[in-house]
């Protein structure tokens, strides 16, 4: 009797996602999972998954074979843990590239914000940043209302200057990151 080595009877199951991490920040994220094994049927109970910014966490939600995950309302690098085991008890442990997300609004600041004394003419600039996916744009305008919508395009840390008005008038500016 000759016995041979199957390498794939020690594999457990092997995952695949559509989309395996992100080289960019996005807002939000859906993949696939898609879940294969060589030997034996697939433990459809034992499939769990977790979406987490710690690569050795352990998977505790349940996912179906072919289920869409969606990652959407957080900020930082995350990872797609799933963990799965085949019929005859080979499990495997699959740990996804980072996802980078992005939902939080970038920072504006400005270099004279308001003042309680009238003069023919004010100026401040107006610089934003954001910590993950850059700026993308900047606008502002200028008027009687905080409320209005801004629409003329800035470059950040540029100065905005109001004159030739009497009254209370504000600089009101809208930052979008990438």
């Amino acid at each position: 009797i000759t016995f041979v080595k199957r390498d794939d009877y020690y594999e457990g199951p092997v995952v695949t996602l559509s989309q395996n991490g992100t080289s960019e920040y996005q807002k939000k994220v859906s993949t696939k999972v898609d879940i294969e094994t060589k030997i034996g049927d697939l433990k459809e109970e034992t499939i769990k998954y977790i979406v987490s910014d710690y690569k050795d966490a352990e998977a505790t939600e349940p996912v179906t074979n072919g289920q869409e995950i969606t990652i959407d309302g957080r900020t930082g690098t995350y990872y797609i843990i799933v963990e799965s085991c085949n019929s005859i008890d080979i499990c495997s442990r699959f740990v996804s590239e980072p996802f980078y997300l992005d939902n939080t609004a970038p920072t504006i600041v400005y270099g004279t914000n308001g003042a309680s004394t009238y003069a023919k003419s004010r100026s401040t600039t107006v610089t934003a940043s954001d910590s993950h996916s850059q700026l993308n744009t900047l606008k502002y305008i200028t008027g009687t209302s905080k409320t209005a919508t801004p629409s003329t395009a800035l470059t950040n840390g540029g100065k905005v200057t109001i004159s030739g008005v009497t009254g209370n008038y504000y600089v009101v500016s809208q930052a979008c990151d990438k």
